[in-house]
């Protein structure tokens, strides 16, 4: 299927603008005291307190995160907010030299674009990855496979979230691996620890990182290993390594690499491994959860994340195929895959948002097994095409109706435990929300593209003229939550809009001008 470049443009810019949602954005700040708050708090304590002293961040409410001998910081780590400092700058800077009103004032304006930024640049380095590897897809179905996964709706929705960062920091892991290994210099050598670091400061619990370069390593049938013998890496690792244990010594006020500490959740892993029915019924329990996880309604994998779920599959068969073969590699890229996996069997939760975001990072290295296996049959590709539309979707209905919704109330989630922010049948609710008239009203006016038709319509014509032309049409303009949503709409300056909308529109242009004119290639 061959598409011209200005359609290619305009599709990607609807998606995006039609993906996009404002229900976060068109707030005053973000306040605390939950991980969205902690990581801006980061960012805000990096780029315009320059300390890393949080009491203003947490005024009033210093222990409410993590909190000891008399230190209060956030209890989520610092990367995010690192990656995100830029964006946060200008925004203050813009802030304290335009008068503008409060509401997406542009502090929260540029700051919640920064995790569009990194996905699109994430989108980039996939695309270069695909080029050095020299393999037989179209990078666009590697970028439908990195939305699939479902980590497009902390960019496009929840952007104050460190997952979108995780995949990014993975990713530009993953690629400079490779290039060392193709060119071997000093410069690369250094680097690779330091953005072993940085993955490891937007996510402690992502060990596997280390591994890393090993593992492209092996999967690229690399036969010398210099990286393990270049001084610079070794120089590196060791500043790397001081580096991260002093801004825990910043952050918390002691040298610490255990995140159970910064999260108050000690013993967590101990109460998981104490089973005292038995290990038989600890097995048991866990291959249950891990189907669950794998198929279940609420987010199963197969369904929402088909990347992380064929990379588990291609895994799992090289493991019994080829385990003789090369079974420290592959024992390597299994154990990668457990540990992660092995927090959910812990946690017993997706999260308390959409899907099971503490897997999500594996879609990075989910691409990478994908384009270094040669043995993907059609049916498994289009498995992986289909699906992967199918939970992209996904993302715009998340909560357009009362069966999308994650529950406010205690319930029993889908692993046997009560919790709140749980949908235990949302593949059902998923389905039957694409037949419901409700579910299309709310997908066009919680995305960029109904905020920027309403807003110049109220621009142009004013509030009751427009709601005088929906009434024309039938429409329903008495909603409470779209009344709310008009009465933000007309308290934002055009300047915002003017600078949202150059900004979004960049993005598509940044991918095409970076992508090659082969559009949806078939797989061969």
């Amino acid at each position: 299927m061959k598409l011209n470049k200005s359609t290619r443009y305009f599709l990607i810019l609807f998606i995006l603008l039609l993906f996009l949602k404002t229900d976060y954005r068109l707030e005053q700040g973000i306040y605390c005291c939950k991980d969205d708050h902690d990581y801006f708090a980061h960012a805000e304590t990096l780029i315009i307190d320059f300390d890393f002293d949080y009491s203003n961040q947490f005024f009033e409410n210093e222990q409410s995160r993590f909190y000891y001998k008399g230190k209060s910081a956030p209890s989520t780590f610092i990367g995010a907010g690192l990656l995100s400092t830029p964006f946060l700058f200008f925004g203050n800077l813009l802030d304290e030299n335009i008068q503008n009103n409060d509401l997406f004032n542009f502090k929260i304006m540029l700051y919640s674009f920064s995790s569009i930024f990194y996905l699109f640049l994430t989108l980039l380095l996939i695309n270069k990855i695909n080029l050095l590897l020299n393999t037989k897809y179209s990078s666009y179905y590697l970028y439908l496979f990195l939305i699939g996964s479902g980590v497009g709706f902390y960019a496009f929705e929840r952007y104050s979230m460190s997952h979108i960062y995780e995949v990014f920091a993975i990713t530009l892991l993953i690629y400079n691996s490779i290039k060392f290994y193709k060119k071997q210099n000093n410069y690369l050598a250094f680097i690779i620890p330091l953005l072993i670091m940085l993955a490891l400061m937007t996510r402690w619990v992502n060990i596997y990182v280390l591994f890393l370069p090993l593992i492209v390593a092996k999967l690229t049938e690399n036969k010398t290993y210099f990286l393990s013998k270049n001084k610079y890496f070794w120089i590196s690792s060791f500043l790397s390594t001081n580096i991260f244990l002093l801004h825990t010594y910043l952050i918390y006020g002691v040298v610490t690499i255990n995140p159970e500490f910064t999260y108050n959740t000690s013993g967590t892993i101990t109460r998981y491994l104490d089973s005292t029915d038995g290990i038989g019924a600890f097995f048991w329990t866990n291959l249950k959860n891990l189907f669950l996880m794998l198929f279940g309604l609420e987010f199963g994998l197969f369904w929402f994340s088909p990347i992380i779920f064929m990379g588990i599959y291609i895994v799992l068969k090289n493991f019994i195929l080829s385990y003789q073969k090369s079974k420290f590699v592959t024992l390597l890229v299994v154990l990668s895959f457990l540990q992660v996996l092995g927090l959910v069997l812990i946690w017993k939760s997706t999260g308390s948002s959409y899907g099971f975001r503490y897997v999500m990072n594996l879609a990075p290295l989910s691409i990478f097994i994908l384009l270094t296996n040669r043995n993907l049959n059609k049916f498994e590709f289009m498995y992986l095409k289909y699906m992967s539309i199918f939970a992209s979707l996904s993302v715009i209905y998340f909560e357009t109706t009362p069966k999308t919704q994650l529950s406010t109330e205690y319930i029993i989630n889908m692993f046997g435990k009560e919790t709140k922010f749980s949908s235990p049948e949302y593949l059902y609710g998923y389905v039957n929300s694409v037949i419901e008239f409700e579910s299309y009203l709310k997908i066009f006016s919680q995305s960029f593209l109904g905020f920027m038709i309403f807003y110049f319509f109220v621009y142009f014509l004013g509030k009751e003229p427009f709601y005088d032309l929906l009434s024309k049409f039938s429409l329903p303009y008495d909603n409470p939550d779209f009344q709310i949503l008009i009465e933000k709409i007309i308290e934002i300056e055009l300047l915002k809009v003017i600078i949202s909308v150059l900004f979004i529109a960049y993005m598509p242009y940044l991918l095409l001008k970076n992508t090659s004119n082969t559009f949806l290639r078939s797989q061969k």
